[in-house]
């Protein structure tokens, strides 16, 4: 694919095919393409380098997930099975 213009941030990236997917990378490179704007944080509200969509700074969003992550549950216990009929075997 001939080179073109990042739809978020204007730089000139180009496209390589791995894995059945397109992926963004530098001209001339296999660098993948990260987009550096400044973006103002919704939660603290500091000017950060990334990409338009983002909403949150590093910082706020790796936060905000180990904040909304509850400690796992304990397992259930096994529960017993009763005896196997003829009913329950596959043809």
């Amino acid at each position: 694919m001939p080179g073109r213009l990042c739809r978020d941030c204007g730089a000139r990236i180009q496209f390589i095919e791995r894995e059945g997917r397109w992926i963004p990378v530098e001209p001339g490179t296999e660098d993948r393409h990260t987009c550096e704007v400044d973006v103002i944080c919704e939660t603290c509200e500091k000017t950060f380098r990334g990409g338009s969509w983002m909403k949150q700074c590093p910082k706020c969003y790796k936060g905000a997930r180990s904040a909304s992550q509850e400690p796992a549950s304990a397992p259930r216990a096994k529960e017993k099975l009763g005896p196997v009929s003829d009913d329950d075997v596959p043809f």
